[in-house]
């Protein structure tokens, strides 16, 4: 049974695009909202005609994730000055615990980081969140957009269930739900 969910960040939850409506205010501005009246498209506080956006069904998706009791949390080896920062803008500060960025200088990396950080994702849900039933690498999905990071995971913890991101297709994130439902019932069948 999948209990937490780690994701990527860029490419994963958020891409971004060129948007004249993006103008540099000096703090993020929200250019537009999902039909839930999320932040959809948020514009950067010091570039001009570029925004990040989430993929179709993001913001629905983590929502009915949390809702369902499934933990969630990101390993990014985003720009570590701007990924907060953008949590913050999409207003998803409250639905990620025990999240691993990149440190300043080494978020340009290939990846091979990321299982050390999911590892200790893993660890801190289990020291706060998890102590009566620790998680088991078998009851996480980590979601990607690199095979490289999908390997880099599934090499430093054994047993974790891995898929890529599938994001930008016409459902977005919504193919994670099946994701998890498959493995639910492959692990209900054992």
């Amino acid at each position: 049974m999948i209990r937490l969910v780690i994701f990527d960040f860029g490419d994963t939850l958020f891409h971004g695009e060129d948007d004249s409506r993006a103008i540099a205010t000096g703090k993020w501005e929200i250019i537009e909202r999902d039909e839930h009246g999320r932040p959809s498209i948020v514009a950067p506080p010091s570039i001009n005609g570029k925004v990040e956006c989430t993929f179709p069904g993001v913001q629905e998706v983590l929502h009915e994730l949390r809702w369902r009791g499934t933990w969630l949390s990101v390993a990014s080896s985003a720009d570590p000055e701007y990924a907060p920062c953008m949590i913050d803008a999409f207003d998803m500060g409250s639905l990620f615990r025990h999240a691993f960025m990149a440190n300043k200088g080494d978020w340009q990396q290939n990846c091979s980081r990321k299982g050390d950080w999911v590892a200790a994702i893993i660890h801190d849900f289990n020291i706060a969140e998890c102590q009566d039933e620790p998680l088991k690498p078998s009851e996480v999905l980590f979601v990607d957009d690199l095979m490289r990071c999908l390997k880099a995971v599934a090499n430093r913890v054994p047993g974790i269930h891995v898929v890529m991101s599938l994001a930008r297709g016409s459902n977005g994130l919504r193919y994670i739900f099946d994701v998890i439902d498959e493995i639910n019932e492959e692990s209900e069948n054992v």
